[in-house]
């Protein structure tokens, strides 16, 4: 009973803040160890530098599991919080003081940190949200070191530290925002972010009574005002220079006398393969009728797409419509694909088209997905089925390569509509 009456020694919430760094610690190295296994943004078609298999799902829980104990962190740095006094501040400065300070604050974070969320963004997807979080914080906390260092005193301590939590979640949001929206304007994210933190200060200023609306209402305006001058300003800056360096600077080229006309050499143009000709079909093609092939195999930017090409042995024309069925074996187990329509130019769904075959015509339909390289088993067979409407499925000839499709579970394929030809 005697230590019951102990006062409390600490000096903050040291083990609760302790249980956030360590969240955040947990986070980034689940997203650093992630690295290897993801495809390089720079040159996706080399793919990741091992083969991912279930490390990236573990690296995904161990984000889970950084954030909530980031999250539970925080619960518990708040409860100690209340009970705490706030420390004094001798030389308070006026609101309009702390919100240009808050804003400068803002713009220099994210042109220091804001490198480490890109990088993050560039090792792997589970860094995404550790760089997000580690950003969040930081800003977090030095909006409440300049609460508490300029700004009235509060009661406790807990009110600055909950203004910095709401306000760093406002520049935060808004930085993912531009970044997303405005992808040609990147240089100009510390503004926002300095304008955002402003405007957030502000709002939560009027909501505590610390300022009346109607100042937070004007200084609103003037953050905006400010923030668009300087983004302005410097865009036709950045305008001028470009126009300068390639009008002023630039030496004319010179002009040559013109030349005589020489007859060119008769040179063989080639020729567009022509399209065939409509096929006037009324029975549908049974699988028996049809074999089938897959050609054409391309790559770029790490898409991939095949052309998987139906041949009629049937002894009158028939047609094939809709879009197929396909499914894709590897070592005799189906792959758990997401199969959904597509088409090779981008994300829009085609239209489904009939197409009539005649005895020996053919038609095809493209395949497209996105590749994991070597992330995917390049060893194993694989098998490609093809399942027409009402009919059993039909495997497809995939060549000499024994697993052509670099895909894993958990991938997706684009089918597109059948056309004429191959």
């Amino acid at each position: 009973m005697v230590f019951s009456r102990l006062p409390d020694s600490r000096t903050g919430p040291v083990l609760e803040v302790g249980v956030t760094i360590a969240g955040v610690l947990l986070m980034v190295g689940a997203g650093i160890a992630a690295s290897p296994y993801t495809p390089s943004w720079f040159d996706p078609d080399d793919g990741p530098a091992r083969s991912a298999g279930g490390v990236l799902t573990a690296m995904w829980v161990l984000e889970a599991v950084g954030l909530a104990m980031v999250l539970a962190g925080l619960v518990l740095t708040g409860r100690e919080l209340r009970r705490m006094p706030a420390p004094p501040v001798t030389r308070p400065l006026p609101a309009w003081a702390v919100v240009v300070a808050c804003a400068i604050a803002g713009a220099a974070l994210c042109a220091v940190v804001g490198w480490f969320v890109l990088v993050g963004v560039l090792l792997s997807a589970p860094a995404i949200p550790a760089g997000l979080c580690l950003f969040w914080l930081v800003h977090a906390a030095a909006v409440t070191a300049l609460d508490r260092r300029v700004a009235a005193a509060h009661a406790s301590a807990f009110p600055s530290w909950l203004a910095g939590l709401v306000v760093g979640a406002a520049g935060v949001a808004a930085v993912v925002w531009w970044a997303v929206e405005m992808r040609g304007m990147l240089w100009a994210l510390p503004v926002v972010d300095g304008a955002a933190l402003a405007l957030g200060l502000l709002a939560w200023r009027a909501a505590a009574g610390g300022i009346r609306p109607s100042q937070a209402g004007i200084g609103a305006l003037g953050v905006l005002a400010a923030a668009a001058t300087v983004i302005v300003a410097t865009s036709g800056a950045d305008q001028v220079g470009a126009d300068q360096v390639g009008g002023v600077d630039s030496p004319a080229a010179p002009v040559l006398p013109p030349r005589a006309a020489v007859p060119a050499a008769p040179s063989a143009v080639p020729q567009p393969s022509p399209t065939p000709a409509p096929v006037d079909a009324s029975v549908a093609c049974a699988p028996e009728d049809l074999t089938w092939s897959a050609n054409g195999w391309d790559a770029a930017m790490g898409t991939r797409a095949v052309s998987v090409v139906a041949t009629s042995h049937a002894v009158r024309p028939c047609y094939v419509d809709g879009f197929p069925g396909i499914t894709l074996a590897q070592g005799g187990r189906d792959l758990r694909l997401t199969t959904e329509p597509g088409s090779p130019s981008g994300p829009e769904v085609p239209e489904a088209r009939r197409v009539g075959l005649a005895p020996g015509g053919t038609a095809s339909f493209p395949l497209i997905w996105k590749g994991y390289g070597a992330a995917a088993d390049e060893d194993t067979p694989q098998e490609l089925r093809v399942t027409l409407a009402g009919g059993e499925p039909s495997t497809v000839a995939l060549g000499t390569s024994p697993a052509p499709f670099d895909l894993v579970d958990g991938g997706t394929i684009r089918v597109g509509p059948w056309q004429p030809g191959p």
